[in-house]
């Protein structure tokens, strides 16, 4: 059940949106299918746009595309009066140019993601290849970690000297700062079960014994 969690004027059958032909913007499929994603597990967080003038959809053709591939029946649309048709037209090109010129901060960028508890990114319109660059993950492998309560698979990531390392002169990189990030698939439940019980401290020791740092 997709959430409609916007304001709109009207739920619209999707059939009866009117897309406009002389529309410049270009979706790809892999953008349509993160959009799909998004509006999946976000909910509808912005109405689409139709212009009382035209009757044309100006704002939100890459969500209404999406929902087709999403199979839904209706969609939610807020109807804008446009005094001229420059200014229907420059509204529908700067809703796109605006998104283009926008620059994201890497280190903030990270912190967020960092904080966030879900293992599966796909809402925040990233892919996972692209989480993973972002936090300079290395994917790694252990022996039934943590007595098997919790996937022998996770991710570490940490400092470009210690990758190089591959821990090697242990001794020397415990005064060195780095972060360890990771993403466990569908047992992360056992893992806020073992913080709770046991403290985070107590998960940071059980990590740098598993890996022989200490």
């Amino acid at each position: 059940m997709i959430r409609y969690e916007c304001r709109y004027d009207e739920l619209v059958e999707i059939g009866n949106i009117q897309r406009n032909p002389s529309n410049p913007n270009r979706h790809s499929t892999e953008q349509i299918q993160r959009l799909a994603r998004v509006i999946e597990r976000n909910g509808w967080r912005n109405p689409l746009v139709v212009s009382k003038r035209s009757g044309y959809l100006v704002k939100g053709e890459g969500r209404l595309l999406a929902s087709l591939s999403l199979g839904l029946e209706v969609v939610p649309v807020e109807y804008q009066d446009y005094a001229t048709d420059d200014e229907e037209w420059s509204d529908l090109i700067a809703d796109n140019k605006m998104s283009e010129l926008s620059v994201q901060d890497r280190e903030s960028l990270k912190e967020i993601v960092s904080k966030m508890e879900t293992a599966d990114y796909s809402a925040t319109g990233f892919s996972q290849s692209e989480i993973d660059n972002l936090m300079d993950v290395m994917k790694v492998s252990t022996d039934n970690y943590l007595k098997g309560n919790i996937s022998d698979t996770f991710s570490v990531s940490y400092i470009d000297e210690l990758m190089k390392e591959e821990l090697g002169d242990r001794t020397n990189t415990l005064d060195t700062f780095f972060t360890i990030t990771f993403s466990f698939d569908n047992k992360y439940s056992a893992l806020k079960e073992y913080i709770k019980e046991n403290g985070k401290e107590e998960l940071q020791k059980a990590i740098l014994e598993k890996a022989s740092v200490i």
